[in-house]
């Protein structure tokens, strides 16, 4: 069971690249002629876009180091490209890791509020996500705390 309610909130053009985001999961499923490193087995499409975007990071020595700091609005935008993908893909799949692990809404901004640093859009279309996961019943409510 999925539900796309939560892209009728966003702006049309927004919401049109975060469509195209989770159709491109099913690279998954697209088997390349190449076999991984090991000669075990074929690479799949997915496998093939991440390793190019390996190349990228490793053949860049900054790269990666100033992803992980996430200072220059560059980095501050990948940064919040890593944190939305799980979270469109757990919406996706019906709740994923959120259902898995009892996850609740403040946990999962805990989390993911960098997305709002290097791409507010980004966190309108996340929170959005969150407020029709948590209709759905995939993403629990933030649990108020407790008043002594």
């Amino acid at each position: 069971m999925t539900s796309d309610r939560w892209l009728a909130a966003l702006d049309a053009r927004l919401a049109q690249q975060l469509q195209f985001l989770l159709v491109a999961d099913r690279l998954k499923s697209v088997l390349r002629g190449s076999r991984i490193a090991d000669g075990s087995r074929r690479e799949n499409t997915a496998e093939h876009s991440w390793h190019l975007a390996l190349f990228s990071l490793g053949l860049r020595e900054w790269a990666v180091g100033e992803f992980e700091a996430a200072i220059s609005p560059d980095a501050k935008f990948a940064k919040a490209l890593d944190r939305l993908q799980p979270i469109l893909l757990n919406h996706a799949v019906g709740g994923g890791t959120w259902t898995d692990y009892a996850v609740d809404v403040a946990q999962e901004r805990g989390l993911t509020r960098r997305i709002a640093e290097g791409a507010p859009a980004l966190w309108d279309a996340a929170e959005a996500v969150f407020a029709d996961a948590i209709a759905c019943g995939w993403l629990r409510p933030a649990v108020a705390a407790a008043v002594s």
